[in-house]
């Protein structure tokens, strides 16, 4: 016995003039019930999964023909007018075909004479600036030699770590006398050179 009240059927425990499988046989059966009314409940969701998947399906098929049916029109439509188009264009190319050729044509000849003109003038213009060029060399030339002559054969120097120093000419002589605190070197009288 429980402590509120008398023992429940199911916890009570079988008598010995009852079978003991009357109450196991009920569960069992009851059991077996729900499990059948269960599998036909999970049946019927089953049932109602595919039919709603496979209207879903032809639904979204349908759906899918008809809009590939739409694209499938307003690009034939497209395509209409852009062959439409083209037609036109190469009708006006075609008339106006000659004129563009001609209009080319007259373009590339202004193009090449201009070319030509200013070709020449820088040509004739460089022989001008050659030749005062080559004057100009021959003037430095003799200026050159001329100072070659009037500095007795004496150059200036820089050696690379930054000295300064003054080369002599062949058959200059060092003299022991100083003027104003410096060495005096004698410098031969220049010669003609040899050529």
């Amino acid at each position: 016995m429980s402590e509120t009240g008398p023992p429940r059927a199911a916890e009570q425990p079988p008598r010995s003039d009852q079978a003991p499988t009357t109450l196991e046989a009920r569960l069992r059966e009851r059991e077996a019930r729900e499990a059948a009314t269960h599998a036909a409940h999970l049946q019927r969701i089953e049932q109602q999964r595919k039919a709603e998947s496979e209207r879903m399906a032809a639904q979204a098929e349908q759906s899918h023909k008809a809009l590939a049916l739409r694209l499938l029109r307003s690009s034939n439509a497209e395509l209409e007018l852009i062959e439409a188009s083209y037609r036109r264009r190469t009708a006006a190319l075609r008339k106006h075909g000659l004129t563009v050729a001609i209009a080319a044509s007259l373009v590339g000849l202004a193009i090449y004479s201009g070319v030509w003109t200013l070709a020449r003038w820088a040509a004739n213009d460089l022989r001008t600036d050659l030749a005062a060029l080559e004057a100009q060399i021959e003037s430095l030339t003799a200026n050159a030699a001329a100072l070659k002559t009037e500095a007795w054969g004496v150059t200036l120097r820089q050696s690379r770590e930054g000295q300064r120093f003054v080369l002599l000419p062949l058959g200059a002589e060092m003299l022991n006398r100083r003027i104003d605190g410096r060495t005096v070197a004698v410098v031969p009288p220049a010669t003609p050179p040899v050529e």
